[in-house]
């Protein structure tokens, strides 16, 4: 039991090395790692549906949508440096698409991880991409995990962990600069656990990447036992106010109720802090509520 638990701990550390931003898609398009990446809404076009493992809101899918993050350099690749780009996909017939770009300033090339017909993965500089074949990728309207790693020129795609294209002798290289991170697709692509990293993930990684237990189950586990360990401060206060809790927090959502009972504000809570404003509110005492889909808990707040 001690050496699964040292097991399971060494790989979560391993995956958090190099993670740029991670979009877990519960409900929202933010960025539940510590870089604050949290996505902006394209359009109406996509919406929340079950998760790969069943989970209710926990994945999203693209009709004619997706969401889109603010230019930053976190998302630099380095034409000599590395990158891997990791995400769940299902298309759920064959003439949909889905595809995640780092969009450098124009006139840069885009880097798109995409999948396309018949749900055949491609991955690469736009219009230079290496391509699944036919004989490789079987539709099967069914969730696989789809990756990209770039590292000096090289480019590698991993389809559910497995090396099906590679491209080690071309003079192809990623762009440098501040770069934003497009999302989307059309005709029923499904979307679920988006991760970007600042290096060139190994096949094994890219295996616990597999492997790992998905994020809404982790959630779950995770919130039962934080919301315990959620702080408030400062109390009293002039209208700004942090939740912090000693563990990333996802699927959790805030609630704040004035003396009368009626409510004021209403705001996710992901990763470790949630920042609320009471300006424009009245003084007085307020309970701010967090509820997690098994448990809610209040707190007593004053504004003065």
């Amino acid at each position: 039991m001690i050496l699964t638990l040292a097991c399971a701990l060494d790989a979560s550390a391993q995956l958090d090395n190099g993670l740029v931003g991670f979009w877990p898609l519960n409900l929202d398009f933010n960025d539940a790692s510590t870089s604050g990446l949290h996505g902006i809404a394209s359009n109406a076009g996509a919406y929340p549906i079950d998760s790969r493992s069943g989970s209710s809101s926990c994945a999203y899918r693209m009709v004619e949508g997706g969401f889109h993050t603010a230019e930053s350099a976190l998302l630099e690749v380095s034409p000599t440096g590395g990158f891997t780009i990791s995400v769940w996909m299902r298309q759920s017939q064959p003439d949909s698409y889905g595809r995640v770009m780092l969009q450098p300033a124009a006139p840069s090339l885009p880097v798109m991880l995409s999948t396309w017909y018949d749900g055949r993965p491609s991955f690469g500089l736009y219009n230079e991409e290496i391509t699944a074949d036919s004989t490789q990728i079987t539709w099967d309207m069914g969730w696989h995990h789809i990756t990209g790693v770039y590292d000096d020129h090289q480019w590698f795609l991993y389809y559910d962990a497995n090396l099906i294209q590679q491209d080690i002798t071309s003079n192809n290289a990623a762009y440098g600069g501040a770069a934003s991170l497009i999302v989307g697709g059309a005709w029923n692509t499904d979307f679920d656990d988006l991760r970007v990293y600042n290096r060139a993930l190994s096949q094994f990684e890219v295996g616990l990447l597999l492997e790992e237990v998905p994020d809404c189950e982790l959630a779950s586990v995770v919130q039962e036992a934080v919301l315990e360990g959620i702080t408030l401060g400062p109390n009293p206060t002039s209208a700004e106010f942090t939740l912090t809790a000693i563990e990333p927090m996802a699927g959790v959502r805030v609630e704040v109720f004035d003396g009368t009972g009626r409510l004021v504000l209403d705001a996710p809570f992901n990763g470790r802090a949630c920042a609320l404003d009471l300006s424009g509110q009245a003084d007085g005492v307020y309970q701010v509520q967090v509820v997690s889909t098994s448990e809610r808990r209040t707190y007593r707040l004053v504004k003065h």
